[in-house]
């Protein structure tokens, strides 16, 4: 069994139900539903080719037999680390299917945050290409084997794949249809209340917090959302961010719920995303705001073919409102700057509203039970037109942390709002702009990092004596990662250094600094804490120089 530690309090589900939030529909009950209504409709298109709902659905449901046929049972973990493609999507559906727990890891993810992943989740189970982009997922996956006593199986998709391991593609071949009865799995289904998966999220510790997600909490969002875009079986989904984020797996599930077709691609690179749309006639995409600015690059002033897009939405990191301006000039459709998070948080603009709206403001809530708050460092409301905290409550955000009662205790009040971390403000117009973080993160073309885990690692290097990472602008990327390193006592350190230990500990790529600045001591606050206020206006100034010289 998964524990969510806390639980919706029995009023406020019972009103979720009663007012249609909460539709008792399982992830695994949409693919069903598709098959039924829209049986030779192209679901989905990738690199590996095409497949209608009924194919789609056919390789779930064989999936899910080979899981139970496994040893894998309701509540058990397994770890997701496949790019984007047909496999990926497989095993949402399969496990959601049975009731085991998918934990949505990232391609780029390395040993310190996988193998902490599998102890702390307990996972008996991985999900890995053999080689993806350069990386050998199978030789990291064997070293961590010994650390994490319960893993048992080793799902791996590609070929050559090693005796002791399972073949993600001997799974979904062949046939279990005349093995099993067509009702076989009915038995295994799992509650709209129980966990469907856990979400990952940076935090200001460590290791990124685990979000776990219900049936029901999901299928909420992504349903208001279906209806206040007019989404219908005409639509085209183009998702090339990772599988694992919320956005882009809330994109399957729209395809689902309309009977649309979902374009994946495993690159964000312009020229791959620009042909894409071009060649599948992509009506629909989730961009996050480098994308947005590369590919700007490619069609200002040339005469690619965006025609068929209806709808983007741009989110992840700070949106500029210009940004928004100059991509709606070059579709014919409409541009939303949307505010999400892995824990449920969704606020975007309407379709309807006028151009200023959707670039200056992230609009208003998704769902009419949802109820947000502005508040004040001692929790108070503030009034319309002033900066505050971001706080929402609504049946499809979450209202715990999987196993982390001291990251609730700070995230989530007594009348279970979930303190965002977003500062933020209401308009003249009901409409929220957001103004800044209050949380230590650093967003880096749209992933979050934690300035935590990176200052953890570092202060383990013998030359380091203290240090303090914070974001630094960037152009493109919106932020990029800075070390203010306090080297010991007639030590020096370089770049190079920091990037190489930091490797061999285990640390993701995108996460790594790309600028270290050497500080005799690092400025305190009052209370005796880094005052990193100073060390971003340093750092900000020092670009701003650099810039003019």
């Amino acid at each position: 069994m998964v524990e969510t530690l806390t639980a919706w309090p029995k009023e406020f589900a019972a009103k979720y139900v009663r007012k249609g939030c909460w539709k008792g529909l399982t992830i695994g009950d949409i693919i069903d539903l598709a098959v039924r209504d829209y049986p030779g409709k192209e679901a989905v298109v990738s690199e590996q080719g095409r497949i209608t709902y009924t194919q789609l659905a056919q390789r779930v449901n064989r999936l899910a037999i080979r899981l139970l046929e496994l040893g894998i049972r309701k509540g058990d973990r397994i770890i997701v680390q496949l790019p984007n493609g047909p496999e990926f999507l497989y095993l949402h559906y399969a496990a959601s299917k049975i009731g085991a727990v998918n934990v949505m890891a990232l391609p780029r993810h390395r040993s310190r945050e996988i193998g902490y992943l599998l102890n702390f989740t307990e996972a008996s189970a991985i999900a890995i290409p053999c080689f993806f982009k350069d990386f050998n997922y199978l030789d990291m996956v064997e070293e961590l084997r010994l650390k994490c006593p319960k893993l048992k199986y080793v799902i791996v998709s590609g070929e050559g794949i090693p005796d002791e391991s399972v073949s993600f593609n001997d799974m979904v071949s062949g046939s279990t249809e005349t093995k099993y009865p067509e009702n076989y799995l009915e038995k295994f289904k799992p509650a709209a209340t129980d966990v469907a998966f856990l979400l990952l999220t940076g935090g200001t510790t460590g290791f990124p917090k685990c979000v776990p997600r219900t049936h029901n909490d999901f299928i909420c969002i992504y349903s208001s959302l279906a209806r206040l875009k007019n989404y219908s079986s005409d639509r085209v989904f183009l998702v090339n961010l990772p599988l694992s984020h919320t956005a882009a797996l809330g994109k399957c599930t729209n395809s689902c719920l309309a009977g649309a077709t979902l374009v994946l691609r495993s690159t964000t690179r312009p020229e791959d995303t620009i042909a894409a749309i071009e060649t599948e006639k992509v009506t629909d995409i989730m961009l996050v705001p480098t994308q947005v600015l590369d590919m700007l690059k490619l069609v200002e002033h040339s005469n690619r073919d965006l025609n068929s897009l209806r709808l983007i939405e741009i989110g992840g990191s700070y949106v500029s409102p210009d940004l928004v301006r100059r991509l709606e000039k070059k579709i014919r459709g409409t541009v939303l700057n949307a505010l999400g998070s892995s824990e449920g948080v969704h606020f975007t603009p309407r379709i309807s509203d006028p151009l200023e709206v959707r670039a200056e403001t992230v609009g208003r809530p998704c769902c009419q039970e949802d109820e947000f708050r502005i508040v004040d460092e001692e929790g108070v409301d503030v009034m319309p037109g002033n900066e505050g905290e971001l706080c929402i409550r609504s049946p499809h955000c979450i209202i715990g942390y999987y196993k982390n009662p001291e990251e609730n205790r700070k995230a989530f009040d007594n009348e279970g709002f979930y303190h965002t971390g977003d500062l933020s403000m209401l308009d003249e117009n009901k409409n929220i702009r957001i103004t800044g973080r209050k949380k230590d993160l650093i967003i880096r073309g749209g992933e979050n990092i934690s300035a935590a885990e990176v200052e953890e690692v570092l202060c383990l290097h013998p030359k380091v004596d203290d240090v303090a990472v914070v974001g630094m602008p960037d152009g493109r990327l919106g932020e990029k990662v800075c070390a203010y390193i306090q080297p010991k006592e007639d030590r020096t350190i370089n770049l190079k250094e920091v990037v190489n230990f930091l490797k061999e500990n285990g640390i993701a790529i995108f996460k790594l600094p790309e600028r270290i600045e050497l500080i005799r001591k690092l400025p305190l606050t009052s209370i005796g804490k880094v005052d990193k206020k100073v060390l971003r206006a340093d750092i900000e100034n020092k670009i701003k120089k650099e810039a003019r010289t």
